[in-house]
């Protein structure tokens, strides 16, 4: 498996190890490495890599079918059937796997906070909603005002 790397995938790995360098006092460098970032940023380049091996093979394989198609019209004038996919089912496998490591590799009581501030911020859509709809904003909305 080749690894593409070009000029900005280079710097955006250089700069994602270096930020994982943990600071100590005064700003200077204690040669610690949070293996938190680390992590994010190893698997964050090793999901763009599968994800341009794929896509360059389902390319790849594309054209092959395109040349291949070609030659039968040429010869028989058959067109077989194209089936196509798109790349939005693997985007979402991808935002979707990188989410799981983000929350995986977070610790215990961040990964509470995470949770609590995502209840929060539930809470205050569905409060939203129910204003725009003319609804009380909560389900005990009578009971507190007795």
């Amino acid at each position: 498996m080749a690894v593409n790397l070009d000029l900005g995938t280079i710097f955006e790995l250089i700069n994602g190890v270096a930020s994982s360098v943990k600071r100590g006092e005064n700003g200077k460098t204690d040669l610690g490495i949070d293996p938190q970032k680390l992590g994010m940023v190893l698997a964050s380049f090793a999901g763009r890599q599968v994800v341009a091996q794929v896509m360059n093979r389902r390319q790849r394989k594309t054209s092959e079918m395109e040349q291949a198609m070609a030659y039968l019209r040429d010869k028989a004038g058959i067109k077989p059937a194209k089936k196509k996919i798109g790349a939005l089912p693997f985007l979402i496998f991808g935002a979707v796997g990188s989410l799981v490591v983000y929350v995986v590799t977070l610790k215990p009581e961040e990964r509470a906070q995470l949770f609590k501030n995502v209840d929060r911020l539930i809470n205050q859509v569905g409060g939203l909603a129910n204003e725009i709809q003319g609804r009380p904003y909560t389900a005990d909305y009578e009971a507190s005002r007795s």
